[in-house]
């Protein structure tokens, strides 16, 4: 009797034309609970969100996004008042990754419940998005962007008639305005899918056809969102950014071989990933893949459908280059995880041939359900690993948060120290690396920066201090110029300074309150 009501209450949740919007968001709302409660709870950031604003999200003087390109998320930001909420941020993205999984499920024509649940299930606790959770003041951008990117690609491939190219350019100008690096998502969904157009004996006509519009479409759309940003600094007075002003297109021709090399290698990378033996899995599922799409093929050479395997042959070396593409455009400008996303994208592709081959004998249907069991053990890899990198932000930032205590009680006891007035100078930082060296949780961390509230480096020693002290403490440490912190370092009266927590640690220089870390602290 369990069995049976069980049964009907399943086909109830998931029996009509609602059934993979009830399964997405059932599985998404489940799974972001257990995979991001704690930061919810706790609302700890990485060093970045220490600096841009716990509570509210400031703004420099200088406009770091519009000055990066990103013009859209003042937009965006004022949806909560500029206040960042972490239960608003968590639920706003999960529900923009639902909408991604509808459009990816759609484009692949992808139905049965558990593809559903198992898509669903990785896209929504990617590593991206454990790293993405940590830049709370960040997160609603890059959820916002993935979906915009990919609405680009469904609108263009699933509906009919010129209407569609005015919101698909919209929506591609809207994502880069946002954060830039989904530009390789929206490209790697468009490849993925012409593989599966040409798997489906689709012609290749229509291939072509399809690969003009985005062409068209996508550099309508790249064009109007350099306009606006131009438009953008000139209206509030700001020059480019080093990162966006460094383009240069000799630059990008010279570093072509050694970009296209790194794009190999960063997609390798990512899913050689020990953890929990995940490069085991994704060799599995990805090894399977491949031996379903072979099989395809030769039934394709059967079918003399020569143009629909040279459509793959040539499409599939260049998956890695379209993943990586700011790379390209940005040589210089080191891709990691945060930009990654779109990789993810692979295992939903591998879902769909294991879906659209696996079904047609009861021997590949043993094989698929055994994929498919894969692909929910990786995700809840994924889930265990974000609890592991939230638990490890909190015991981090507890232990740090205690040295400070104690260091901030010495030093309001310096004679000559005085609150608000006199500055207080980290030569080097507070750390956590005992904990790192005793407590296992720490080897599951996704993207544990090696000091969570402190960048290791002036930016580090200046902004993060500021904002660190002034956010948990309540305590104006000032700012101090890079002539103050030179002139301090190297006087005679912080080299003869212990490091703490020895006695002498901690003295009043020139004025300013000066706490020895090192012997070796960063300099400008």
């Amino acid at each position: 009797m369990l069995i049976e009501n069980t049964k009907r209450f399943w086909n109830r949740l998931f029996e009509n034309e609602n059934t993979k919007i009830r399964c997405i968001f059932t599985t998404a709302f489940a799974l972001s609970i257990i995979s991001y409660y704690l930061l919810i709870i706790t609302g700890l950031t990485c060093p970045d969100g220490i600096c841009e604003g716990l509570t509210f999200y400031n703004y420099s003087s200088e406009d770091w996004a519009s000055r990066n390109g990103r013009w859209a998320i003042r937009y965006l930001n004022k949806l909560s008042g500029n206040v960042v909420i972490p239960m608003f941020v968590v639920l706003a993205y999960c529900f923009c990754i639902c909408c991604v999984v509808y459009l990816l499920l759609d484009c692949f024509k992808i139905n049965k419940r558990i593809s559903i649940i198992s898509m669903t299930a990785i896209m929504v606790t990617s590593p991206c998005m454990i790293a993405h959770f940590l830049y709370t003041y960040m997160a609603l951008a890059y959820g916002v962007s993935c979906l915009l990117s990919t609405f680009f690609v469904w609108i263009i491939y699933t509906q009919k008639g010129k209407w569609k190219y005015f919101p698909a350019c919209i929506s591609l100008c809207i994502s880069l305005g946002m954060y830039q690096s989904y530009i390789g998502l929206s490209m790697l969904l468009i490849l993925l899918l012409f593989i599966t157009d040409a798997i489906k004996r689709v012609s290749w006509k229509t291939i072509v056809k399809q690969a003009f519009e985005y062409f068209i479409n996508g550099f309508l759309g790249c064009l109007l969102y350099l306009v606006i940003s131009k438009l953008d600094l000139k209206i509030r007075n700001l020059s480019p950014a080093s990162r966006v002003s460094s383009f240069d297109l000799k630059q990008v021709l010279f570093s072509l071989p050694l970009s296209v090399k790194s794009a190999y290698e960063k997609l390798f990378l990512y899913f050689h990933d020990e953890m929990f033996h995940r490069n085991r899995l994704y060799l599995l599922l990805f090894a399977a893949a491949v031996l379903f799409i072979g099989m395809e093929v030769i039934s394709l050479i059967k079918q003399r459908k020569y143009i629909n395997i040279f459509i793959i042959i040539i499409i599939i070396p260049l998956l890695p280059v379209a993943a990586n593409f700011v790379g390209l455009m940005i040589p210089s400008f080191e891709i990691y995880l945060l930009m990654q996303y779109q990789y993810i994208l692979v295992i939903p592709f591998s879902v769909w041939i294991i879906e659209y081959v696996g079904s047609k004998n009861k021997v590949m249907n043993t094989i698929r359900a055994g994929l498919y069991l894969i692909v929910l053990v990786i995700s809840w890899t994924y889930v265990v690993s974000a609890n592991a990198t939230y638990i490890c932000y909190r015991l981090s930032y507890n232990h740090i948060n205690f040295e400070t205590s104690l260091i901030l009680e010495d030093i309001y006891e310096l004679p000559g120290f005085m609150p608000s007035e006199s500055k207080i100078i980290f030569a080097g930082f507070p750390e956590a690396e005992i904990l790192h060296e005793n407590i296992g949780t720490y080897k599951y961390a996704i993207y544990y920066v090696g000091n969570p509230v402190f960048w290791r480096d002036m930016h580090g020693a200046n902004g993060n201090r500021y904002w660190y002290l002034m956010n948990y403490f309540g305590i104006d440490g000032g700012y101090f110029t890079d002539d103050e912190y030179i002139s301090i370092i190297n006087s005679d009266e912080f080299k003869d300074m212990s490091v703490w927590p020895c006695d002498n640690s901690i003295k009043m220089i020139q004025g300013n309150a000066v706490v020895k870390f090192t012997d070796d602290p960063p300099s400008p």
